[in-house]
């Protein structure tokens, strides 16, 4: 009979079940103390505890090498010499260091709670199609989130500038606030809440409310200014996107919906550090007025740059750069030796900071070549983040020719001569040594690492304004255009404090300005432009928007 074979087919069924019960209880007992709040809380002090060594490294470290070292490590050497910073106690003589998790494993094991915690403790309430409704909603507001995280990176012109209007956006805000204060004066006052929720939202109506008739009668000194409303552009964005991801999650979730979307804040905030994080890049340009350059410099580095002219072209020189890492890794070991040059380099010494003075009737020198005859470069302890000071540079290498082994002599390459065009921000030009070798000319220029843009910026004007019968600088504003070589085309643009300017993907901060001397004797002004690549700028608004 047929029959027969039911019992068979039920029981191998009843087994699959009991499996398939039995592998998720096992994942349930393993993600269940994963999502511990004693982790989060461990983790959290962890936190604190290595940004605060992070803070004293900063005495005698950059903030790259703190980053590095300390935030994007898995693991963190923490010298004990930390805890004393030098501009406090002196130089220590403390030695050894002890290990820490570094930000990188805080990092995934936060993400790793927060998950677990969501899988384990948030429950889906919702069924059929409500369910569907809802998942749809939140997919939206998701995407909407990406959208004004995406839009505001590659956008160029003023950072974060609307595409409306700001009496528009200033309009908005006003509707928005009286709109937000009828809410909350609805909920508060017509709502069944506990008592301290309802004096809460009172309050909360109360101030709202007085915020309201500000900005609808309070006239120009209730007005935000440009830079305050682009922030508000953005955070209006993000504000709808939020909304509509919170009406998807409460759909989806009941009342724990607006608990998922912190954890999903939390969790963006820590996705966009491990993406972008790394990747943010700072550099800097010095333009004198007038100038136009396609140069920036990345100033928490160094390389030795060996230029050599090429044939039949006139103004342009062959460079080979050689990495200040490369220069600090080969200290006194085997020499570098790269196929262009017809002669290798030993790295007698380098020092990341360094005081460059005249050589003195009995001062002993290293150097037996170039300006390093009357020169002398002594190692400094390292100019920290905290410092407004920069590095200077130093090494001593030794030249041999590669072909008959001879040894061309040693030379001082340092930045003190052969970057002060920009370490100083000074007018005048770089001084360096230049080696004949094999009937070719071969300059040598330790300087900050260079890289060229795919495009011009040129410094039209820059304006300082001082504060009223002070000296005292009030702003700084540098008026420039930026043009595409390719393509011809223009896009002018305006820098001032707190007001940046993006082109191209990269931002353009104002960040210094002196007056330095011309070639001529003339008396110029020279800006200092900030250039900042960093994608994830939106996602800290955005997620804390949500």
């Amino acid at each position: 009979m047929a029959t027969g074979s039911l019992p068979f087919s039920s029981a191998a069924q009843s087994r699959g079940t009991q499996r398939e019960a039995a592998g998720t209880a096992v994942l349930w007992h393993l993600l269940r103390p994963l999502g511990s709040l004693k982790i989060t809380v461990v983790m959290f002090l962890a936190a604190t505890f290595l940004l605060f060594i992070g803070t004293l490294a900063q005495d005698e470290k950059n903030l790259p090498e703190v980053k590095a070292e300390y935030f994007n490590s898995w693991i963190a050497r923490v010298p004990f010499s930390d805890f004393f910073p030098v501009t406090i106690f002196g130089e220590s003589t403390l030695s050894g260091w002890f290990p820490f998790p570094g930000g990188a494993t805080i990092g995934l094991v936060m993400l790793v709670n927060l998950i677990a915690a969501k899988v384990t403790r948030f429950h889906i309430a919702a069924k059929g199609s409500r369910l569907v409704w809802g998942s749809l909603l939140s997919l939206l507001g998701g995407l909407l989130a990406l959208f004004v995280m995406l839009t505001g990176h590659q956008a160029d012109g003023l950072q974060g500038k609307p595409p409306i209007s700001y009496e528009t956006v200033w309009r908005i805000m006003q509707v928005a606030a009286v709109v937000t204060t009828a809410v909350l004066v609805g909920v508060a006052w017509r709502g069944r809440q506990r008592r301290l929720v309802r004096v809460g939202l009172q309050i909360a109506a109360v101030a709202v409310g007085v915020a309201a008739a500000g900005m609808l009668f309070g006239g120009a000194s209730w007005r935000m200014n440009e830079p305050g409303l682009r922030i508000m552009w953005q955070l209006m964005q993000s504000s709808v996107a939020a909304v509509v991801l919170l009406a998807g999650l409460i759909m989806v979730f009941g009342n724990r919906g607006g608990n998922v979307l912190i954890h999903i804040a939390v969790g963006l905030l820590m996705v966009g550090q491990f993406a972008f994080g790394d990747r943010q890049i700072e550099e800097r340009m010095n333009l004198v007025e007038g100038q136009s350059s396609s140069l920036a410099c990345r100033t928490d580095e160094v390389e030795l740059a060996v230029l050599s002219p090429i044939a039949d072209a006139a103004d342009d020189v062959a460079v080979t750069a050689i990495s200040g890492r490369l220069l600090s890794a080969r200290e006194g070991k085997e020499p570098i030796q790269i196929d262009p040059l017809p002669f290798s380099l030993k790295v007698l010494a380098f020092f990341p900071n360094s005081a460059v003075t005249r050589v003195g009737p009995f001062a002993e020198n290293r150097a037996t070549a170039g300006l390093g005859k009357s020169w002398l470069a002594t190692q400094q302890p390292p100019e920290g983040g905290a410092s407004s000071r920069s590095n200077i540079a130093s090494a001593y290498v030794q030249l041999t020719d590669r072909s008959s082994d001879e040894v061309i002599g040693t030379f001082l390459v340092t930045q003190f001569l052969n970057d002060r065009s920009q370490l100083f921000m000074a007018a005048e030009g770089d001084v360096c040594d230049t080696v004949n070798v094999a009937g070719t000319s071969w300059q040598l220029q330790l300087r900050f690492r260079r890289e060229y843009k795919p495009y011009r910026v040129t410094l039209d004007d820059v304006r300082r304004i001082d504060y009223s019968a002070s000296e005292t600088p009030r702003d700084y504003s540098s008026f420039v255009t930026f043009t595409d070589p390719q393509t011809g085309a223009e896009q002018p643009g305006r820098i001032w404090m707190n007001n940046p300017v993006r082109y191209k993907g990269e931002t353009f901060y104002q960040s210094q300005y002196s007056q330095v001397q011309l070639a001529g004797g003339e008396i110029g002004e020279m800006t200092g432009l900030q250039v900042v690549e960093n994608a994830g700028w939106l996602i800290p608004y955005v997620a804390c928007v949500l």
